[in-house]
């Protein structure tokens, strides 16, 4: 939609194949565009944020904000430390992540969002270990698959072209 933020979600098979910092590096670069880019960890169980900048994950970040009603998200954006890069880090993992993709207002924070940013770059869960990232994918404008070589299985590729051929997976590339 015009006047809407591009979101541009980032996932893999399984751990290790590099999301996080394919889609850190992808929203590092867009910032360096002059664009006004947020960057958000939406890999509820396995967070890596604090990876790459110096923040605590730990404290307040979506899984708050989902868990609670009536909040403002601005409360737990945060400076990246990078021009026009905001970070939205995914916070204490929560009992249980596919509840609050359901139940928590996602969709609705990510409309909300998009009226404020020009990208909004999210790193998601491994999509063949949990249904997080299916959960949430409608969100997305468009989908980087990671693989990684040397590392990334064969058997694996039977997989994405499956969720290309369902379009589970808006508008996906692999990389």
């Amino acid at each position: 939609k015009e006047g809407m933020a591009k979101t541009i979600f980032v996932t893999s098979t399984l751990p290790g194949e590099g999301k996080t910092y394919i889609a850190i590096n992808l929203a590092t670069s867009l910032a360096e565009t002059k664009r006004k880019v947020l960057f958000i960890g939406l890999d509820l169980r396995a967070p890596k944020i604090k990876s790459y900048f110096d923040i605590d994950e730990s404290i307040n970040g979506l899984t708050a904000y989902l868990s609670k009603k009536n909040q403002n998200i601005h409360d737990y954006i945060r400076p990246s430390g990078i021009e026009n890069l905001d970070l939205l880090p995914s916070g204490i993992i929560p009992p249980n992540p596919v509840q609050l993709l359901k139940d928590g207002g996602i969709d609705a924070l990510f409309d909300e969002l998009k009226k404020e940013y020009d990208y909004i770059v999210v790193d998601t869960a491994p999509v063949s270990l949990v249904v997080d990232t299916i959960l949430i994918a409608k969100n997305a404008d468009a989908f980087v698959y990671v693989i990684r070589s040397q590392y990334s299985e064969k058997r694996t590729l039977k997989l994405i072209k499956s969720y290309y051929k369902e379009k589970k997976l808006p508008n996906m590339g692999l990389l």
